[in-house]
């Protein structure tokens, strides 16, 4: 069954946390962390709408099963003005991956963006998408990585040492990095 989660609500954003901890973005060497008042900074973006924040539930024991959270966000594409949805936090319980969940989950998001009036979305994927409009490759590279660590959002991994992971996700010194179009955690 969907559920519309309310992101101000710490004990909702706790159980999401957990779920994602276990059933988000996975490799060997790479896991994402997240705690609720993070969870909340990533969700209440500005102009973010509650609908788009919404999980599968079990109807046996309530527990989440799938997540899918949208954004709402403006871009100037060809000098024209559009309100894309992106998608994010697509999460599946490992026992359900194939179930195709998937294409339900996004169906539910895309009949919700598209009541709203909004036609478009974008997400990333570790997995491939069947005929996508377009694809790009990005790579995480951390500013500070003790402190990422530290506060669990990731951790070592397949690296043995402090000095193997600073090596493996160092920025590149010669990188010009935008700074002026972020928000403040």
């Amino acid at each position: 069954m969907f559920d519309t989660f309310d992101v101000t609500d710490i004990a909702t954003c706790e159980e999401i946390c957990s779920f994602i901890e276990d059933h988000y973005v996975e490799s060997n060497d790479f896991r994402i962390i997240y705690t609720p008042k993070k969870f909340q900074w990533a969700l209440m973006t500005p102009g973010f709408v509650k609908e788009y924040h919404f999980v599968v539930r079990s109807t046996k024991n309530n527990k989440i099963m799938a997540l899918m959270v949208g954004c709402p966000k403006k871009y100037m594409l060809c000098d024209r003005k559009i309100t894309m949805l992106e998608g994010n936090f697509f999460a599946i319980h490992k026992k359900l991956r194939n179930n195709r969940l998937a294409p339900v989950m996004s169906q539910e998001m895309f009949r919700r963006q598209r009541k709203n009036g909004i036609n478009q979305t974008y997400m990333t994927s570790a997995g491939t998408f069947p005929t996508p409009f377009t694809s790009c490759h990005y790579y995480n590279k951390y500013i500070s990585h003790e402190k990422l660590i530290d506060i669990r959002y990731t951790g070592l991994g397949n690296c043995k040492s402090m000095s193997a992971f600073k090596k493996k996700y160092a920025v590149p010194k010669d990188m010009n990095y935008v700074t002026g179009a972020m928000r403040n955690m």
